[in-house]
């Protein structure tokens, strides 16, 4: 049995390594974020002395993993550990830790792996995206925090060169996250964030999509009270960004040069109940307004047009997304590339239904773009966007000479249904366990159809971000809470 330990990870770096590159570089390069008194960078006696078990690594690098922030880490070995390995080798060296992880019997499957996220040895050898810089950083971080490399002698002996060859003809199995630019100088998300974390409660899960490009398959739900999941929260968080989904940049800006940024909810709210009664809105509208929510919050990914907008301001494109967006992706090479990310939300009782009509409008949508395209154009020229960020979008949508190159194509999705639970029996702390439980068991359920459905559209190579959110009564409430915020009945 291969066992994961600091050694294991030396030996499957040092064999990943360019020529150029000493073992000592890497080993020293490494441990100088936990302890910059000792450098080892170039110690070629304790570089080979640790990989084979025989040196442990010092206590006091040791306590300072268990203690160190984790995303100062991760950040470190972006910039210094990563540049040192061969890039054509990053995949195996990967394929071999999460190889090694699952092979070790020692760590249950339940067990934290990443210090901060908590993401488990489960989630991790189920995982097919991965950040090198994140999952290199956070198995450091754990065997020098949990795991002497002196008491596994004959395990470090069994990663030889030959095992990890043997991942070669696997590197196509996995592939690369490249990591989001959380902002830019020209473009911003529009939502007021505030709160967020205290109203959606994210579940861990250990299903994935295992697709080739970046993807997502989130679950959330609300606070709990009562054995029912409240909206309270909801409705007011969603109330207070009213203004920010119904209206462009533009328009909002036009309300602080005008003085009048307080009428700007009220008029959004008296917008949004406008076109409600002329029957323009349907009774999806929370939905598109918890995917704007997901999108821009949790994806980053500022909108371009919710869907408010594209059913009125800009009606006659005959649109099909349920909101459009940027996200913006670092690609590593100086300069981030682009995604399109059209949305389509769901909110219905049944959670395989809403896969079913979600993944409808993805495929009209992916048979002819060519009304979204437009929107994209027109907003570029409109006045949907201030001067600066026009500009911007310019930039990145317009061909030319040092731009920003292609941009692709991507879905991002919400999906609200009505979580199945028997709660009279139930106390509210029994409730709770087993809600999550459930929502687990969903999402299981559920994943392999959703990825029968994209691979049957021949939609592999797209990047989709899903958003999942369990409701009490989901087409009940999907209509009742629309109707409290248009009639101030919110508390």
């Amino acid at each position: 049995m291969k066992r994961l330990c600091y050694a294991s990870l030396l030996k499957v770096l040092y064999h990943c390594k360019p020529y150029n590159v000493s073992q000592s570089l890497i080993n020293g390069t490494m441990l100088l974020i936990l302890d910059d008194y000792e450098d080892l960078t170039g110690d070629d006696n304790a570089a080979s002395r640790m990989a084979t078990g025989h040196r442990n690594v010092s206590s006091e690098a040791g306590a300072e993993a268990r203690n160190v922030e984790v995303s100062i880490v991760v950040d470190y070995f972006r910039d210094n550990v990563i540049p040192l390995l061969n890039k054509a080798k990053i995949k195996t060296a990967i394929l071999a830790l999460r190889d090694i992880l699952a092979d070790d019997n020692s760590i249950p499957g339940d067990t934290p792996i990443y210090l901060e996220s908590f993401k488990t040895k489960d989630e991790i050898i189920n995982e097919t995206v991965f950040d090198p810089a994140e999952l290199i950083a956070n198995v450091f971080l754990y065997t020098v925090a949990n795991v002497k490399s002196s008491e596994l002698k004959n395990e470090i002996k069994e990663v030889t060169d030959e095992y990890l060859n043997s991942f070669t003809p696997m590197i196509d199995s996995i592939s690369l996250r490249k990591n989001k630019v959380s902002s830019t100088a020209s473009i911003q998300k529009t939502i007021k964030d505030k709160n967020f974390n205290g109203i959606f409660n994210e579940v861990k899960h250990s299903e994935a999509l295992a697709l080739k490009n970046n993807n997502e398959l989130r679950v959330f739900h609300l606070n709990v009270i009562n054995n029912k999941f409240s909206d309270r929260e909801l409705k007011r968080f969603l109330l207070r960004n009213i203004g920010r989904y119904v209206y462009s940049r533009a328009e909002l800006e036009r309300f602080v040069i005008e003085d009048d940024v307080e009428s700007v909810g009220l008029t959004a709210l008296a917008k949004l109940k406008k076109y409600s009664g002329a029957g323009q809105l349907t009774g999806d509208t929370l939905g598109d307004m918890i995917l704007y929510t997901f999108l821009e919050q949790v994806l980053d990914a500022p909108k371009i047009m919710s869907k408010i907008e594209l059913t009125t301001t800009a009606s006659h494109y005959g649109c099909k997304s349920d909101g459009i967006h940027l996200l913006a992706i670092d690609s590593g090479m100086g300069q981030p590339y682009h995604q399109l990310v059209f949305g389509a939300s769901q909110i219905i009782g049944d959670l395989r239904n809403a896969v079913d009509r979600a993944m409808d409008t993805v495929k009209e949508i992916k048979e002819d773009p060519s009304a979204e395209l437009s929107v994209v154009d027109s907003t570029l020229f409109g006045r949907v966007f201030d001067n600066s960020t026009a500009e911007y979008m310019k930039n990145i949508i317009i061909p030319s000479k040092g731009g920003f190159g292609a941009i692709d194509h991507a879905y991002g999705i919400f999906l609200g249904y009505t979580l199945e639970i028997d709660s009279s029996v139930l106390s509210n702390p029994q409730f709770r366990v087993e809600a999550v439980n459930k929502m687990k068991e969903d999402i299981k359920s559920v994943t392999p159809y959703i990825v029968d459905k994209i691979n049957s559209m021949g939609m592999g190579g797209y990047s989709f971000y899903f958003y999942v959110l369990p409701f009490n009564d989901a087409p009940v409430e999907k209509k009742e809470i629309i109707q409290d915020m248009l009639t101030g009945g919110v508390s």
